[in-house]
């Protein structure tokens, strides 16, 4: 009998338990903020609201949807997510 393994996704598709990752964009951030409004933990913003985050941030357990609702808000697709 073949064994099926099942993904479970989570409401915005994203898989569950799969390593998701952020990755700014930052010659396209325009220092809105919205992607900290939703989140600022997940998404830490310098200063002057410019996102500082470094190259990549890895989402912890349980934070998927939140980050991509963060990454949804950016009005200038400057995050995406991996």
């Amino acid at each position: 009998m073949p064994y099926v393994i099942e993904q479970r996704r989570s409401c915005s598709g994203l898989e569950i338990g799969v390593t998701v990752e952020i990755i700014p964009d930052n010659d396209i951030c325009g220092a809105h903020g919205a992607c900290a409004m939703v989140d600022e933990d997940l998404f830490n913003l310098d200063d002057d609201g410019f996102i500082a985050i470094g190259d990549i941030v890895v989402v912890p357990a349980g934070k998927e949807e939140i980050a991509q609702r963060g990454v949804d808000a950016c009005p200038l697709r400057a995050l995406r997510i991996k």
